[in-house]
């Protein structure tokens, strides 16, 4: 059982780092376009970032509609690592006093943020992934206290 639960969590480690990858080349990239310089960044890695990020906001939002369905229950996923990411995310959801888009911007308006390239959308999407980064870091944590032991 060890194996499997070690199996899971370096999985886990992996899409969470792949994750925090594609926040990065988007921020980045939206960074230097509201700043006026080129980005010497590939166009199909800035597309690739927002295909992946695209694909974890729709796998997540459904872990969150299967948590606020079943209140008080366990989130049923395929990935249990997931399902605590989606127990954090509303956790914290319930206790932040301060507007962030990450937890006050409907999914359907988050989508729009990733696929925008447009000057005024750009602040609120640098927004939105700096709190989606902080959100995966510290679930990143976690995994690496579980592989390597506390730090």
């Amino acid at each position: 059982m060890a194996v499997k639960n070690d199996w899971l969590t370096a999985s886990s480690f992996e899409q969470v780092h792949e994750l925090i990858s594609a926040i990065n080349v988007l921020s980045i990239h939206a960074k230097l376009t509201m700043a006026g310089v080129e980005d010497p960044t590939d166009e199909d890695e800035v597309k690739r970032a927002r295909g992946s990020l695209l694909t974890f906001l729709d796998s997540f939002q459904a872990l969150l509609q299967d948590a606020e369905q079943n209140r008080g229950g366990t989130i049923v996923s395929a990935d249990p690592r997931m399902g605590e990411l989606a127990v954090r995310y509303l956790s914290q959801k319930q206790r932040l006093l301060q507007e962030t888009p990450l937890y006050d911007v409907p999914f359907d308006r988050l989508r729009e943020l990733i696929k925008a390239d447009d000057l005024e959308d750009l602040p609120s999407l640098v927004s939105f992934l700096r709190d989606l980064r902080s959100l995966i870091e510290q679930h990143a944590y976690t995994d690496i206290v579980e592989l390597l032991g506390e730090i």
